[in-house]
């Protein structure tokens, strides 16, 4: 359907065979609208642009009229774009309203994951922000808005609105703190209180963002227990995620119906600096895998927590925590640990794992009085599977206060991240793997990545200068192939 992608060849200097830049294609789609019509796309890099409906544009005519009208405008880096007609005005163009248009791109984000929490991540912004802000023009909610009635002093006006409500969340926790305990057992009396003193926004924000017993929402007739936030409001971060969702929303809207609604929040997206991946030096890792060998020491009641292994298989493997919860001992063979349920279909797979994690692991298998296949290996008292707040709670957490204490007292000069998380493992690994110089796409496959460029850009770290580093890494890898 498209113009084929040709990748041409030049020999170097050195006899080597180089790819030359690609040249500038471009490519006709069609879809299917809603009506039943047929429209046609054309695109060029990452530009996309509607040219019309049939009858009036077929497949054939397009082509024609990319490669021989915008593809050299293209070429000389004219705005090739201006250069498509006015597209015809069709009496059954669709209106569609802001809120249609939310619904469904929240039903086809639900076709793309299977994941649970991938799925509420992604509606959660269209529910709790863009919503209630975008959804109606007026504060009678009497008239829906139109998608084509987006423009960016509106979401200006969003940017502003969720900075006034963080600060104004921060100025409700301390006045929450200043609460007495019935007050905080019982709404009518807190909105009535002297001492919090709640204006009508600050109660209009406690109502969506309060909880009580950490748990049930305000509305839950159910809930009790005392009164608090369930969040400070959205940091610039989660300001521009919201963004970047409602862009999509646009983006998919106008690909479905045929629109040409512009995007935006093209000028407004908030650019920081992105969230700090932390990850632990090799120093680290043997102070933490040290305290979970002390705390694995007491036989006894705590002989089901197998700590060393979970560091060593964590922080050499990196498992995401609900897979290493999920393990069982059938699991583990000597090929490696076999991942059968992950999130996405690139996390079915076998990590490989070093010598020393599996000799933790049959150090822990022999406390536990060698049990069958289908037991997990990390179970919990009871001897059922451990959710992933029982392994932050329950099996890192004290292997991660103990390796403060030996690292403070042991001398060493990097302390460790302020926040420990399963996933900072997980960044050890790739950035340990990357380290030792293995192949991008075993690491990605390693790591259940769909793209190499995630597990490089997010995971792998700079390499160390210090070779005392550089040889604990390639003891702990022994046995892995490389």
């Amino acid at each position: 359907m498209g113009a084929k992608v040709l990748i041409h060849f030049c020999h170097s200097l050195n006899g080597r065979q180089e790819a030359m830049p690609r040249p500038l294609t471009g490519r006709i789609q069609s879809r299917v609208l809603t009506d039943g019509s047929v429209a046609f796309d054309v695109k060029i890099r990452n530009d996309l642009y509607t040219l019309g409906r049939a009858p009036e544009w077929s497949e054939k005519r397009a082509q024609r009229f990319l490669e021989a009208t915008l593809l050299p405008a293209a070429k000389l880096r004219q705005e090739w774009w201006e250069l498509i007609p006015e597209r015809r005005t069709y009496d059954d163009s669709p209106e569609v309203g802001f809120k249609q248009a939310c619904e469904e791109w929240v039903a086809w984000r639900k076709t793309r994951s299977q994941n649970t929490r991938t799925i509420e991540a992604a509606e959660r912004p269209v529910v709790k922000h863009l919503l209630p802000f975008f959804a109606y023009t007026d504060p009678g909610r009497s008239r829906e808005r139109l998608l084509s009635e987006l423009g960016e002093e509106q979401v200006q006006t969003f940017i502003e609105r969720k900075r006034e409500e963080r600060a104004t969340l921060t100025d409700l926790a301390d006045k929450l703190s200043e609460a007495t305990d019935d007050e905080l057992r019982d709404f009518d009396k807190l909105a009535a209180s002297e001492t919090t003193d709640l204006d009508p926004e600050e109660l209009v924000l406690l109502r969506r963002y309060g909880q009580q017993g950490g748990r049930y929402k305000l509305s839950d007739p159910a809930g009790h227990g005392r009164i608090s936030l369930s969040s400070r409001g959205l940091a610039e971060q989660e300001i521009d995620r919201c963004l970047g969702v409602l862009s999509a929303v646009v983006e998919r809207a106008n690909r479905r119906h045929g629109l040409h609604v512009p995007d935006p929040t093209l000028d407004l997206r908030l650019r920081g600096n992105g969230p700090e991946h932390n990850w632990l030096h090799p120093d680290h890792l043997e102070a933490l895998a040290k305290a979970a060998r002390t705390l694995d020491t007491p036989t006894g009641r705590y002989d089901h927590n197998g700590r060393e292994a979970a560091v060593w298989v964590l922080g050499l493997c990196g498992p995401r925590v609900s897979e290493l919860s999920g393990f069982t001992w059938g699991d583990l063979s000597p090929s490696g640990l076999s991942v059968r349920a992950s999130k996405t279909r690139a996390g079915e797979r076998v990590i490989q794992v070093p010598t020393i994690a599996r000799d933790a692991l049959a150090r822990h298998r022999e406390r536990l009085g060698e049990p069958d296949n289908d037991t997990p290996i990390w179970p919990t008292a009871e001897g059922g599977r451990r959710d992933r707040h029982n392994v932050r709670a329950r099996l890192l957490a004290p292997v991660i206060e103990e390796a403060r204490g030996l690292l403070k007292s042991g001398g060493v000069t990097e302390p460790l991240p302020i926040r420990v998380t399963p996933h900072t493992f997980r960044r050890t690994a790739a950035t340990y793997w990357y380290w030792l110089g293995r192949d991008e796409r075993a690491t990605m496959h390693e790591i259940g990545h769909k793209s190499s460029r995630l597990t490089l850009e997010v995971y792998a770290q700079a390499r160390p200068r210090d070779q005392r580093q550089r040889d604990m890494l390639a003891a702990w890898f022994a046995g892995v192939e490389m």
